[in-house]
């Protein structure tokens, strides 16, 4: 039966990275300066339609990405600690491999801000804390903001400077918050069966570079190519 679910969820994360124009299961890794295939978020971004909103360079979006990581590192931290609490091990695992991989892509991401020049670094926002339901939603709602929205913005911005390093960090962390956000989903859709999430996130394994997550070891990172060797377990 895990089999069957493992199956299935594979193939919603897969679909999560068809939308941010990744590769899907069996497929070669992208480019990795390849950026999502979000045309029209990305033009609304260059056309300048909520220049309000916009960074005004690649330092301001790395600085915002660095304090959006941040903070939803935070809260999932709290987030887990809650669920645990309330009995939910599986979905405390998740969280906490997600707060990991977040807290990753915000020091990923404040090593480039330095090097264009950053001096202070973002704090993050201090956790607002609801039921196991509002978690997992505010969770999906924030993830899928960033690799529908945000980031495919940001990689604009990049672009048009020609700091390529920087388009491709933010093309790596906007395929693992597509992951996040169908791993989250998943887990809400199930929020009614306890024993199936505690036994579905037994194990949890993430990728310690792009934040990748997934219920079973891979053979290879199908984000980043980094070996399955090198993913951390939380069991």
């Amino acid at each position: 039966m895990k089999k069957k679910l493992q199956l299935l969820f594979v193939l919603v994360i897969s679909f999560a990275l068809a939308t941010v124009g990744l590769v899907a299961c069996g497929d070669s890794p992208a480019e990795p300066n390849e950026a999502p295939e979000l045309e029209q978020d990305i033009e609304e971004a260059e056309e300048g339609e909520e220049a309000s909103d916009e960074p005004a360079d690649t330092l301001e979006a790395l600085l915002a990405a660095v304090q959006g990581e941040s903070s939803a590192s935070a809260a999932y931290e709290a987030f887990a600690a809650a669920a645990k609490e309330e009995g939910y091990e599986g979905i405390a695992r998740l969280f906490q491999a997600t707060a990991d991989a977040e807290a990753k892509h915000a020091e990923d991401e404040w090593a480039l801000a330095l090097e264009l020049g950053a001096t202070e670094r973002p704090v993050a926002d201090t956790p607002e804390v609801g039921t196991i339901e509002e978690n997992l939603q505010a969770a999906i709602d924030g993830e899928t903001y960033e690799y529908t929205v945000m980031y495919p913005a940001f990689i604009a911005i990049a672009q048009a400077e020609g700091l390529d390093e920087v388009a491709q960090l933010f093309t790596l962390v906007s395929a693992g918050e597509a992951v996040h956000a169908a791993t989250f989903t998943y887990a809400l859709s199930k929020i009614d069966d306890i024993e199936h999430l505690d036994s579905f996130f037994a194990e949890i394994f993430r990728c310690v570079d792009c934040g990748d997550i997934q219920t079973e070891r891979p053979d290879e990172c199908k984000i980043c190519a980094a070996s399955g060797d090198t993913y951390v377990a939380y069991n």
